[in-house]
């Protein structure tokens, strides 16, 4: 799961493990990036998902 800003670069991996099937909870520390729209990125097995986020502070 990679945190991604929105000219698409990758500003910070979260989650670099396989997990096992289930539900998580994960925190992010947005004191450190600026106001703005990111993606978060998620790849299960094949698919990848992505979320729009707002940072705004």
């Amino acid at each position: 799961m990679a945190l991604v800003d929105i000219s698409g670069k990758e500003v910070e991996v979260l989650v670099n493990e396989k997990l096992s099937k289930g539900a998580y909870n994960y925190s992010i520390n947005t004191s450190k990036y600026p106001s703005a729209s990111y993606l978060v990125n998620l790849q299960v097995d094949s698919k990848f998902v992505s979320k729009k986020i707002l940072i705004n502070h």
